[in-house]
């Protein structure tokens, strides 16, 4: 079962094939800046985004970076949920939002600690003492 299709079957996401695609390889790379900060240098060669073990991390990736905007949020670094105020007439909110970055990359929580986990099962990443 290719990504798309563990997607639209087991998560039931709705992202359109074409943008689903589009995001892969900012996916890939935004958690390989996490494989690189928990994975000793020598073991990363390991890590391969195509096995289907890192599905779930990838995808949660993918609907994360879709939800902020895309392509369009990660190269002008703006997020489209990261709002601060809302004003109308005669009523305004303000409140603070924040969007998890990893070295400067928008990271989903989840899709990080899925990646974690899926890593440990593999034997990529020790306990530290």
């Amino acid at each position: 079962m290719g990504i798309y299709e563990y997607y639209s079957n087991t998560m039931k996401g709705n992202i359109p094939l074409e943008e689903f695609e589009g995001l892969i390889p900012w996916a890939h790379d935004t958690l390989m800046t996490i494989v690189n900060g928990y994975v000793p240098y020598w073991k990363i060669p390991e890590v391969s985004f195509n096995d289907s073990r890192f599905n779930k991390a990838v995808c949660l990736q993918i609907e994360y970076l879709h939800a902020i905007g895309g392509v369009s949020a990660l190269i002008s670094g703006r997020s489209e949920i990261d709002i601060t105020s809302i004003e109308t007439s005669g009523f305004s909110l303000k409140y603070d939002t924040k969007t998890n970055f990893n070295s400067g990359t928008p990271v989903n929580t989840l899709a990080k600690n899925e990646l974690i986990q899926v890593l440990r099962l593999l034997g990529l990443v020790g306990a530290c003492l």
